[in-house]
């Protein structure tokens, strides 16, 4: 038990240090990290419909997908229907990029793909709870059923860093999975991953 902790919280550390070395601004840069902070309240300047990471026209409840490469499309995609990416394609590449990196599977059969790209228009996570055995997430690693997608513009500074933080943290927490599987609507979902990231 102990050493299953172990293991998630490394693999915890090691998502987010490979995306630091990765997002390390080069030069100054106008914006600062508060213009895309995303761990406070999305109502403080425009409508919560507006500035939302996630709603329910981007969840998946009981979804069937052939591989990770598909659930990760599918989810941008629905991003892109919902006018939050430009481009599924340069998301997608940035999304399966950043997976030959490292695997974002974290056990307890969740992944936590994320991408960085112009492509993106608002900060977005998408979600989907596969129905089982759900995908293959890499080689060796045991079935993914719940993924969350974190898409976030080129910009963000460290936003993105931020929230994969927040949600590694309480996909680890049992009760939190158990309220995802038990979501009966995608304003369940919402509502339940609203609860630990905003």
């Amino acid at each position: 038990m102990i050493a299953g902790i172990a293991v998630n919280a490394l693999l915890i550390i090691v998502l987010v240090g490979l995306s630091k070395k990765k997002d390390k601004p080069e030069g100054n840069t106008a914006k600062t990290e508060s213009d895309h902070d995303v761990s406070g309240s999305p109502v403080a300047t425009k409508t919560r419909t507006e500035t939302a990471l996630i709603a329910d026209d981007i969840v998946f409840l009981d979804a069937e997908f052939s591989s990770r490469d598909d659930a990760i499309a599918a989810l941008v995609g629905a991003a892109a229907e919902a006018g939050r990416i430009t481009n599924a394609d340069d998301v997608v590449a940035a999304a399966l990029a950043r997976e030959k990196q490292h695997s974002t599977g974290v056990d307890h059969h969740v992944a936590i793909p994320h991408a960085r790209s112009a492509a993106v228009s608002k900060p977005t996570l998408a979600f989907a709870r596969l129905s089982e055995p759900g995908v293959v997430w890499a080689e060796g690693e045991k079935p993914s059923r719940l993924i969350s997608l974190i898409a976030m513009p080129e910009d963000a500074g460290k936003a993105h860093l931020k929230l994969l933080s927040k949600l590694a943290r309480h996909v680890m927490n049992q009760e939190f999975r158990e309220e995802l599987y038990a979501a009966a609507t995608p304003a369940d979902a919402v509502n339940k991953i609203n609860s630990v990231v905003v």
